[in-house]
C-alpha cells in the first residue's frame, strides 16, 4: 500500500539507507555486465557507496568450515585488503564472518552483501570493535523486511560474484 511504502521511505531515510536503481550512474556496472536482465533493479545500501565500484575480491564458503579453511579465508583477505582491494561476502559465520574480520582488522575494506532484507542488519559481536562506516558498505536487494531464506541466499551470492572481480 501507498502508507507501507511511505512507511519504508522513512525509515530508509532516518537509517542513512540510499536506494539505488539500475539506471542511477552510482550502480556498479560490474553487477549489470554479469547479470545483465537479472541485475537487481535496486540495491539499498548503508555506508561507503564509493566501494560499490571499487576493486573487489568475493569470498563465499561454508559456515562450517575447516581451521585451515578460514584460516585461509582470513590470510587471503588480509594480503586483498593491504592491497587496496575491498572484501565482498554475505554475512554469516565462518568463511564470510573471517573474511570481513581480516580486511577490518588490517585496515581495508568491505561490503556486506545481505540475504535478507536491510532492516534486518545488525553489526555482529565478531567484529563490532572493527565496525567503521567509512570503510564499510552493506547492501541488500531485498524488501526491507524481508527474512533470511535460502532462495535470497543462493540470489544474494550471484550478486557477490557480480560486485567483484575475483571469487
Amino acid at each position: 500500500s501507498r502508507e507501507r511504502v511511505s512507511r519504508h521511505w522513512e525509515e530508509l531515510s532516518k537509517k542513512d539507507v540510499q536506494a539505488i536503481s539500475v539506471f542511477d550512474r552510482k550502480y556498479p556496472q560490474s553487477l549489470k555486465n554479469l547479470l545483465r536482465d537479472d541485475a537487481p533493479l535496486v540495491l539499498l545500501c548503508m555506508g561507503n557507496l564509493d566501494l560499490l565500484n571499487r576493486k573487489s575480491v568475493g569470498f563465499c564458503g561454508s559456515r562450517e568450515a575447516t581451521e585451515k579453511g578460514l584460516a585461509t579465508a582470513r590470510g587471503s583477505a588480509e594480503l586483498l585488503a593491504k592491497e587496496g582491494i575491498n572484501i565482498v561476502s554475505g554475512f554469516a559465520t565462518g568463511v564470510d564472518m573471517n573474511a570481513h574480520r581480516a580486511a577490518l582488522a588490517s585496515g581495508g575494506t568491505t561490503s556486506v552483501v545481505l540475504a535478507e532484507g536491510i532492516f534486518r542488519f545488525r553489526v555482529k559481536k565478531e567484529i563490532r570493535e572493527l565496525w567503521d562506516e567509512e570503510r564499510t558498505l552493506v547492501v541488500s536487494e531485498f524488501g526491507p523486511n524481508l527474512p533470511w531464506s535460502v532462495s535470497h541466499a543462493m540470489q544474494r551470492n550471484r550478486t557477490i560474484c557480480g560486485l567483484s572481480q575475483a571469487l
